[in-house]
């Protein structure tokens, strides 16, 4: 008689802050990071063969640090539609309204 267990891996969204970035933000206050561009690519996980998809949001920092840092999202394709779905609805609803509103995502 054989008995195989498996696990099931649940790989969880997440995004990945580069560690130069730790030190350069102070323990009492935020700090603010400058937007300067977007990727994304569709992948696969090593691990699990789920079909993910990346964004690659490139940032500068304001205070200590010089250069450039990859901030990266990886998310199941869900996930990835709703954040978009919520950037979209954001930049509908703040091109109507002159007073500003909290918008709450659905999760």
């Amino acid at each position: 008689m054989e008995l195989i267990l498996r696990k099931t891996i649940e790989i969880s969204n997440t995004i990945l802050l580069p560690k130069e970035l730790r030190d350069a933000i102070p323990w009492h206050s935020d700090r603010a990071l400058v937007f300067d561009s977007i990727t994304g690519y569709p992948t696969v996980h090593w691990l699990t063969n789920e079909s993910r998809a990346q964004a690659k949001l490139t940032v500068h920092e304001t205070g200590q640090l010089n250069g450039k840092f990859d901030l990266t999202l990886n998310l199941d394709p869900e996930t990835m539609r709703a954040l978009g779905q919520f950037f979209l609805d954001l930049a509908d609803q703040s091109d109507l309204s002159d007073s500003p509103k909290r918008i709450k995502g659905k999760g």
